[in-house]
């Protein structure tokens, strides 16, 4: 195949002031896919000549999506938009990452909704921080 999935993750990702591990990052969910309306104003000639929007997508080649032909692409993209979630880990100046116990345990847990667990561990482990808060991504 002449063209692959890609997934592009950004670079850094916050909650509230804290920055998060790239462990962190991987545990966000709740993809959905991005709706395009028109083509980019940065496209060049050669996409604009050959590429449609077609149901929120963009659609490259000579055919259409009834009758596609060979070496067509169907452009799609998912995002995750800033969201809540509950995380646990240590705090090392403005970066949140994974939390070594005694034991040689790593503790770095991210949740997409503020959890109840995640509050009893803030209870009874102090050196653990536990932060409820917006998450959003910057820097791609």
């Amino acid at each position: 195949m002449l063209y692959q999935s890609t997934e592009v993750t950004a670079k850094t990702v916050m909650v509230q002031a804290f920055v998060l591990s790239a462990n962190l990052i991987n545990k966000i969910s709740g993809d959905k896919p991005l709706v395009v309306e028109s083509l980019p104003l940065a496209a060049s000639s050669q996409v604009r000549a050959r590429a449609k929007v077609m149901n929120g997508f963009f659609y490259i080649g000579s055919g259409t999506l009834e009758s596609p032909q060979l070496g067509d692409l169907q452009v799609r993209f998912n995002v995750i938009e800033p969201t809540t979630v509950s995380v646990v880990a240590r705090q090392a100046q403005n970066r949140l990452e994974a939390y070594q116990t005694q034991a040689g345990d790593t503790i770095d847990l991210l949740a997409m909704v503020q959890s109840a667990r995640m509050r009893c561990l803030k209870q009874r482990n102090r050196r653990i921080l536990f932060l409820h808060g917006c998450c959003a991504s910057v820097d791609l």
